[in-house]
């Protein structure tokens, strides 16, 4: 899907979180390791071109606690999407499923 009424045609992209992974330390425990959060997720276009990527906080090969950054590609595009936080924490008391919520930002390279 483009603007076409001009010269630099803005693309519209979707992006869906595909998955969250969450073992870090819960938030009712004290631990030794903060543990991580990974987040799948997939960026496309209109069309449905695109690119699924993970990214993560914690204990992760090249990820860090405060946030954890990807390139992705979407049609010709580059774009950088920043996972700032997962929310909430694992509850060691409280073992229901809770929907988390998943704070990034997206920027075109």
């Amino acid at each position: 899907m483009y603007n076409n009424s001009e010269s630099d045609a803005v693309r519209l992209v979707r992006l869906k979180i595909e998955d969250v992974r969450d073992s870090r330390c819960p938030s009712d425990v004290v631990c030794v390791a903060y543990g991580r959060v990974e987040v799948t997720l997939r960026l496309e276009t209109g069309e449905g071109i695109g690119d699924t990527t993970t990214i993560c906080l914690g204990g992760c090969a090249g990820g860090s606690q405060s946030d954890d950054v990807a390139q992705v590609m979407v049609g010709a595009i580059p774009y950088k999407i920043r996972l700032l936080d997962v929310t909430p924490l694992p509850s060691h008391k409280d073992k229901t499923s809770k929907t988390k919520e998943v704070r990034l930002v997206l920027e075109r390279n």
